[in-house]
């Protein structure tokens, strides 16, 4: 029997649900409405305009770390539909992909336009209606057919509907008004504001293996956290970048929120030398090379304006040999190396934070067809679901995964 299939959202999740859903079910009627006057605008910007579609080399278990909210539930979702599937279904329709060295993997064009180009083909040949400046106000229930209000236009009938608007910012009390229960949004993928002498002209240095930890600042509210990563950071104006801070402001995306992005982070800056270690270090030079100059000889292979600004900060003379330098004075060098704490007194930005955490409640939400357990004629994909992963084609593959087996089990 002919059902009308309308799938509210022109993003990645809407399109990959759609598609599913008109090839899976021809005889039915399936549209995409769009708020906006274009469709798949976040596919567009994406990796700089190259669109990192996905990333590559993990199974089910280890794709689900990636992902601060929402791991538990994308296990299950990721053996239906994962990663190698995304692939796959981009080679099939002519847009291979490649992968980078990081695990990125991109359109071999380069050009998001290629992604773009192909799924508003994918969808036009199977017989998806695209209508653009379609934008939802309620839904309402009316018997055994779904009534959909439009702005500015008539209501729609129809007898199934897959929510895949993106954020929920805007329509947060139409899913209350259908019963469903809307997680507070917050920013996640950010940079850190820090304001410290310690870092002060020091932009645009790098450490490639640093450690962080974040903390609850002393007077923040709640229960306290400590969260830690390793990875690449950047010294930057404002404070401090690169893929570890970026991790860190993803998974503790919530309590930074709740603590008005009041924090400290303690700073390693080379995995491979600790505290113990540092100070071990620094006390050889002064017994073993007494009359060296400390600012020219660092015992590591730490940048030299590193070394000099720490030098500088420790109040370590300019002129001042090791053998000058007092047990005390050493130890304060090696803290600033590898336990300094920084103040995180904000939220600073990032090219994709366009990324929030928050949404519709994943407890409501049945993953093996992604059908609402409130109203089960209603489905959702996509960043609508309180799920967001890190950087890496991470997110974009929750929207592939979500939209995939939402269009897969809409009539069933």
């Amino acid at each position: 029997m002919e059902k009308k299939i309308a799938v509210i959202g022109g993003g990645a999740a809407g399109y990959f649900a759609a598609i599913r859903a008109k090839e899976l079910h021809p005889q039915c009627s399936v549209s995409i409405l769009e708020a906006s006057q274009k469709t798949l605008a976040k596919v567009r910007i994406s990796g700089g305009g190259r669109c990192n579609v996905t990333n590559a080399g993990f199974d089910a278990r280890r794709l689900s770390e990636f992902y601060p909210r929402g791991a538990r539930e994308l296990r299950g979702a990721f053996s239906r539909f994962a990663m190698e599937d995304t692939v796959e279904w981009f080679r099939k329709r002519g847009v291979p992909l490649k992968e980078e060295g990081d695990k990125r993997m991109f359109p071999v064009s380069n050009s998001s336009e290629t992604v773009v180009r192909c799924l508003k083909e994918a969808a036009s040949t199977a017989g998806v209606e695209t209508l653009l400046n379609h934008k939802v106000i309620g839904l309402e229930q009316r018997g055994g057919v779904l009534v959909l209000s439009l702005r500015g236009k008539k209501d729609q009938r129809c007898d199934r509907v897959v929510f895949a608007t993106g954020g929920i910012r805007s329509q947060a009390e139409l899913f209350m008004n259908l019963g469903h229960t809307v997680v507070a949004l917050a920013p996640s993928l950010f940079t850190f504001q820090i304001t410290h002498p310690l870092l002060e002209g020091l932009s645009g240095v790098s450490f490639p293996r640093a450690v962080l930890t974040l903390m609850s600042s002393k007077d923040a509210q709640g229960k306290p956290y400590r969260m830690k990563r390793r990875g690449p950071l950047l010294i930057t104006h404002w404070g401090v970048s690169g893929p570890a801070v970026i991790q860190l402001s993803a998974f503790a995306a919530r309590e930074l929120y709740r603590d008005n992005y009041s924090a400290v982070l303690r700073v390693q800056f080379d995995e491979a030398l600790d505290h113990t270690q540092c100070i071990e270090a620094l006390l050889a030079l002064k017994q073993n090379h007494p009359k060296r100059l400390v600012r020219e000889n660092p015992f590591s292979s730490y940048p030299k304006s590193l070394w000099e600004k720490v030098l500088s900060f420790c109040e370590i003379p300019e002129r001042s040999r090791y053998a000058e330098c007092s047990h005390k004075e050493l130890k304060r060098v090696a803290r600033c190396l590898t336990e300094v704490e920084l103040p995180v007194s904000g939220k600073g930005v990032f090219k994709e934070e366009f990324v929030t955490c928050g949404g519709i409640s994943l407890a409501e939400i049945d993953f093996r067809t992604m059908k609402s357990k409130i109203l089960p004629s209603i489905s959702f994909a996509g960043e609508v679901l309180d799920i967001d992963g890190i950087t890496g084609g991470f997110n974009f593959q929750a929207a592939w995964t979500t939209g995939y087996i939402a269009g897969d089990n809409i009539i069933n």
